[in-house]
């Protein structure tokens, strides 16, 4: 017996209906996406974008029965699973090259562009991936898959809510071989941190870091918020949240204090909600970040 064909999810279609659910700026997004990659898949990974934000928004199912009928068999969740498996392939190939990307947010000059969809709805991809890289992603992956199954399988509140709370540390704090690198370890710095690192480190055998904080980028309770608001609380969707939004970058303490003092301990400034700017914090703060990735945090010349 030969192969069921199914016929492509409609673009064309599903640009109107999403229109049609006052998501015109999302749907012009996903229209208007420079993609980074090297295969030829675009409008493929187009409709993966289209199923995130449908499903986001709980109108996929609307979307299938008026416009793609094909989407309800098992053929057409296949067809589901196969976009969001190439919009998995084309994230980790953009990220690969443009991971060179500065701290001071330009691109190099050979990587102009980037197909993602945190530009698109900040709850459904809440961070953008660009400037940050995870230290311990098979951690996060080992920390996603374990909260979808309390977050799919429990109700409780209270104890979701400290669950979340210490696997939010977790995700910074330790890394892939199940080491805590609180400090010494992490890859991202402010300039003020490393200076006094060195200053209170000179001629000492051992690594002292008082008035240091390990401070995170995004603000735990954010990122909980999202993770919690999840329509589909899939390890998948899980994954991208902490992958994204969860790093931390060590500071002083007068660092950490001064962001209390404009507001920002617990929260983030309008243009990272608007527009996916993670590091809004701390230029708000006036906090310069270098990544200290492998380098020796007393020779590191500033």
């Amino acid at each position: 017996m030969g192969k069921i064909k199914v016929i492509k999810l409609p673009l064309t279609a599903a640009y109107k209906f999403g229109k049609s659910h006052n998501l015109a700026s999302e749907i012009e997004a996903i229209r208007q996406m420079k993609i980074v990659w090297d295969k030829t898949y675009k409008s493929s990974l187009r409709s993966a974008y289209i199923i995130e934000l449908f499903e986001k928004h709980n109108i996929y199912q609307a979307f299938k029965d008026t416009c793609w009928p094909d989407g309800n068999s098992g053929s057409g969740n296949l067809k589901r699973l196969w976009y969001f498996k190439l919009q998995s392939q084309q994230r980790n190939y953009a990220r690969s090259h443009i991971c060179e990307v500065n701290l001071g947010g330009k691109l190099n000059k050979n990587n102009q562009e980037l197909g993602q969809s945190e530009t698109l709805d900040q709850s459904m991809s809440p961070c953008p991936v660009l400037f940050f890289k995870s230290h311990n992603i098979l951690l996060k992956k080992r920390i996603a898959n374990f909260l979808e199954l309390a977050l799919t399988n429990s109700s409780d509140a209270f104890l979701l809510g400290i669950l979340l709370d210490r696997f939010l540390w977790t995700a910074t704090e330790d890394n892939d071989k199940n080491e805590r690198v609180k400090y010494i370890g992490q890859p991202y710095w402010s300039k003020e941190a490393i200076l006094q690192y060195q200053r209170q480190n000179q001629g000492r055998k051992n690594k002292y870091i008082k008035n240091l904080r390990h401070e995170h980028i995004v603000p735990r309770n954010i990122i909980k918020k999202r993770i919690l608001g999840l329509p589909i609380k899939s390890a998948e969707n899980i994954f991208k949240i902490l992958e994204s939004c969860s790093h931390a970058v060590i500071v002083t303490k007068k660092e950490d204090q001064r962001l209390k003092d404009v507001g920002l301990n617990k929260d983030m400034p309008e243009s990272f909600h608007k527009d996916g700017n993670i590091k809004a914090r701390y230029q708000a703060a006036g906090i310069e970040i270098r990544e200290v990735t492998g380098q020796n945090l007393k020779k590191i010349m500033l």
